[in-house]
């Protein structure tokens, strides 16, 4: 009798978990386009939020209104998420913050995340955890952080657009050589993502998917193409982006 007992409070258990866990893992599942066929995503960037900072209220308050008036279907935040000491409590924070508008989102991180205190496999370890969080990381690769989601059509279980997020690491790594300035996504990510890409076309018939890559440090190619006298660019720009030295 007391093995009958346990063993469905060892049940009552689990469907307890399940039921707690069930907005989460849904979320993580059911990554669709509309019924229109449209699939909004809405990114920040740079947020630097500087912990029980007045001067990172206007953040938390662009966030805010712009989730609130765009609706998307998936939040981006493409890193320097924290400015500050306590790592962990102001990364919770931004994250708790996120999470209170029960939709998806995913991250990668900046050159500044990991500089105070906190590693990003730490930093991720906190995202994982947090609820609609879709981050994760495919192991092995250089970096914390690089792993795809998919996002299936409308009516269909097929793929129709997939998102690459990878890790762009934080300082030049030749600096004893006299060359500055920002790391660059490494071989090995690169031929991470060209397989990944490979397979995925294999398994849609040998068409590619159309695809969206995620990551902090802009690629040098982003500066050139701005400098063009041809370039239409839209929005205030302050200041060049700040890109690998070639």
């Amino acid at each position: 009798m007391r093995k009958l007992h346990s063993y469905f409070f060892i049940q009552l258990l689990t469907i307890i978990y399940l039921f707690y866990n069930l907005p989460i893992m849904a979320q993580k599942a059911n990554l669709t386009f509309n019924p229109n066929g449209k699939f909004k995503i809405v990114q920040f960037t740079d947020l630097h939020i500087c912990w029980q900072d007045k001067r990172s209220d206007i953040a938390f308050e662009c966030i805010k209104n712009t989730i609130e008036s765009e609706h998307p279907d998936l939040i981006v935040i493409t890193g320097d998420l924290i400015y500050s000491q306590p790592a962990k409590q102001n990364f919770e924070h931004i994250m708790n913050f996120i999470s209170q508008f029960k939709i998806p989102f995913a991250l990668t991180f900046g050159n500044h995340d990991r500089q105070f205190g906190v590693n990003n496999d730490e930093l991720l370890k906190i995202a994982e955890k947090t609820p609609y969080c879709l981050a994760s990381d495919i192991k092995g690769l250089t970096g914390t952080g690089n792993y795809t989601l998919e996002i299936k059509g409308k009516q269909c279980p097929l793929n129709k657009l997939i998102l690459y997020f990878l890790d762009s690491h934080e300082d030049s790594l030749l600096k004893k050589e006299g060359i500055a300035g920002y790391d660059y996504i490494h071989s090995d990510q690169i031929n991470w993502y060209i397989q990944t890409a490979q397979n995925y076309r294999k398994q849609n018939k040998d068409i590619p998917i159309p695809a969206l890559a995620f990551f902090h440090i802009p690629l040098p190619e982003y500066n050139q193409a701005a400098s063009s006298e041809k370039a239409i660019l839209y929005g205030t720009r302050r200041e060049i982006a700040c890109s690998p030295l070639l």
